[in-house]
């Protein structure tokens, strides 16, 4: 399966992530060759736990 391919299941966090942005964004797509990098703060917590922990536990 390709990322492209790839689709949340419906009522997830993923899906309602995608939606809000969806919702907010205008204009045509980025081309998908484009790269894009997040950065994280490592002191960041979700609901108590680091970020990156709990992206890796999603």
């Amino acid at each position: 399966m390709t990322r492209q391919g790839w689709t949340p299941p419906v009522g997830s966090a993923q899906a309602r992530a995608l939606a809000h942005v969806a919702a907010l964004s205008a204009g045509e797509s980025a081309d998908p060759t484009l790269r894009v990098t997040l950065s994280f703060h490592p002191d960041r917590l979700h609901r108590g736990v680091p970020e990156l922990r709990a992206l890796a536990a999603s």
